[in-house]
């Protein structure tokens, strides 16, 4: 049974850097979380290969000590990019991605520098960076480039 939104105490989540146990796992999450997208864009989908992951810029996100996602960010002087941020599935509107997408822009905001990330056309995840202060940059045919200045 899913847990009602709201319902998650942000104590019982919690992030570790990934490892090359995690590949595989990240490799699958991607997949569940994307595949539908990636049909509907290019009628294929494009998996990526373990060796192409680069695992120094993932931390797993647990819940209650369990693996529930993934992200990936690079940060440098000028901004934090949100490379990839998958929520397992049946996690996904329990407040889990928002609880972590908080920490994160937190984190940017107190070093003064903008969070950025790209949504794929389509995918519904846009409204959900909306509704966390992100604002369209620029779009492709592809994908929705999208930041978040400091507050």
């Amino acid at each position: 049974m899913q847990a009602n939104r709201g319902s998650i105490d942000a104590r019982d989540i919690s992030t570790r850097p990934a490892t090359e146990q995690d590949a595989l796992y990240i490799l699958d999450l991607e997949e569940r979380c994307m595949r539908e997208y990636a049909l509907a864009l290019w009628g294929e989908w494009r998996g990526k290969d373990a060796d192409d992951l680069y695992l120094d810029r993932f931390c797993i996100v647990e819940y209650r000590q369990a693996r529930a996602g993934c992200i990936a960010t690079i940060n440098d002087d000028t901004q934090c990019w949100i490379d990839r941020f998958y929520i397992e599935p049946t996690l996904q509107g329990q407040g889990v991605g928002g609880i972590l997408l908080a920490r994160l822009t937190s984190a940017a905001d107190a070093r003064g520098v903008p969070t950025r990330l790209s949504v794929l056309a389509g995918n519904p995840a846009i409204n959900f960076y909306r509704r966390h202060g992100f604002m369209l940059e620029s779009e492709t045919a592809e994908r929705r480039r999208m930041v978040r200045h400091p507050a």
